[in-house]
């Protein structure tokens, strides 16, 4: 069985600035149920860990997304996963 290891070391730009969206296609009626970590007979353990905002996977997450909407909105963005601002053309400033 394969593994996977959660990134780490991500962390958000000094002074973020959020986007509130009006409509997200989330919902928590699908969400993971197997959220326990349990070791089988066989020693394997599958089950989804749930990350918090802070996680670095999830800030890791959130910075692509806002890479995208800045590109879209024709801004420059950053984000500290990067370490470099970027251009709506994705070159670097």
């Amino acid at each position: 069985m394969a593994s996977r290891n959660i990134a780490g070391g991500h962390a958000l730009p000094p002074n973020p600035e959020f986007l509130e969206f009006q409509r997200t296609d989330g919902d928590a009626k699908q969400w993971p149920t197997n959220t326990k970590e349990v070791v089988d007979h066989d020693g394997q353990v599958n089950y989804m860990k749930p990350l918090g905002p802070d996680d670095s996977s999830d800030i890791h997450w959130r910075c692509q997304v806002a890479m995208k909407a800045a590109e879209r909105m024709g801004k420059p963005c950053t984000c500290l996963t990067h370490s470099r601002w970027l251009t709506p053309d994705g070159s670097s400033d």
